[in-house]
């Protein structure tokens, strides 16, 4: 299976060179597609000289969605394998990719990766929890959904036409872009996930990705905003087998039937999130269940009844600190089964 490795990179000059001898040689074809860096990280990668590498220039800057949506359009290799440009692979790593992609069921696979600090000495795994695998018995989907994301970019692969097909990274998202696209493929495949790691994935001080984590900075707002848009967007337009996965996920009851079934199952998985913006909009679901239900007796069957909606228009508040769980619970039987395996 022919391979292509993919390359984001944007001001990246101190690491682009290790990034490219890293993986390159693993390869068959190398895109480096750089998003208008202003430093020489474009020249340092076209002095290597190596064969099989394509610089691919953004001609404006247009975030690294669209930048690797175009690299991955302008490859036709059966295997495209994810790193950064502040990024290392280690060696077997794109073997690994090609013997777990031979399984169609699996969308993607990836590992653990290996912490690195900007002098490529190793880190703890403590400084990048959240890249921590699942537990054997977990979906991974549901961890996707409710924990947030735990698949390394740098450490992954899927096949190309997957890739196109489930329509590449969301242009406009360029913090959570991985997020998003793991959640449209774990919906349909299989994650082949391993301990061992395959890269080494680089936390250093300019790494865009985590300039977000000061109390109250710009990319936090920014990637807060991005994942309410995410969830949200993705359990209101979730097919009946998905609500249905993750409903049995988080103990809830499967329900999705009907059209009124249907609204009640994401309007609950919504209220079950931790996230207060997505509360917020489970709980507008279930206004717009009562409205287009038209009478309080045609909810009996789904417990949605004017208590439920009372404790949780008391509970879901932006600015207080209501326990939306907690008054799930007083609320109704349904809503007890609801988050009694949270």
């Amino acid at each position: 299976m022919r391979s292509s490795g993919i390359v984001a990179s944007f001001n990246q000059s101190a690491y682009i060179e290790e990034s490219v001898l890293s993986l390159a040689p693993q390869v068959d074809e190398l895109v480096v597609v750089d998003d208008c860096s202003e430093d020489d990280s474009v020249e340092r990668v076209r002095s290597l000289g190596i064969s099989n590498v394509r610089v691919l220039p953004m001609t404006q800057r247009s975030g690294v969605s669209r930048a690797c949506n175009l690299a991955i359009e302008s490859t036709d290799a059966e295997i495209i394998v994810f790193q950064g440009g502040d990024d290392r692979s280690l060696p077997g790593r794109v073997e690994r990719h090609i013997a777990d992609l031979l399984d169609r069921e699996v969308m993607v696979s990836a590992s653990m990766p290996s912490i690195i600090d900007s002098r490529g000495l190793a880190l703890t795994g403590t400084v990048a929890e959240e890249f921590a695998t699942p537990a054997p018995s977990e979906d991974p989907l549901r961890r996707l959904v409710f924990d947030g994301n735990f698949i390394c970019a740098p450490t992954a692969a899927m096949r190309r036409a997957d890739y196109l097909d489930l329509g590449g990274y969301p242009v406009g998202i360029d913090l959570l872009q991985d997020h998003a696209l793991w959640l449209r493929a774990l919906s349909v495949g299989r994650l082949a996930m391993s301990t061992q790691p395959f890269a080494e994935y680089r936390k250093h001080g300019t790494n865009t990705s985590r300039s977000y984590v000061g109390v109250d900075s710009p990319r936090r707002r920014r990637h807060a905003a991005e994942l309410e848009y995410l969830i949200t967007s993705f359990i209101e337009q979730a097919p009946d087998d998905v609500l249905n996965r993750l409903s049995a996920a988080v103990g809830l009851d499967v329900f999705a039937k009907d059209t009124a079934s249907r609204l009640a199952s994401r309007a609950l998985l919504l209220l079950t999130h931790e996230n207060r913006v997505v509360q917020r909009r489970g709980l507008n679901l279930l206004f717009r269940l009562v409205q287009e239900s038209g009478s309080w007796e045609s909810l009996a069957a789904l417990s949605v009844t004017p208590q439920l909606l009372e404790v949780l228009s008391q509970a879901v508040d932006h600015e207080g600190s209501g326990d939306v769980e907690r008054a799930l619970r007083s609320a109704s039987q349904l809503a007890k089964n609801m988050v009694a395996n949270r």
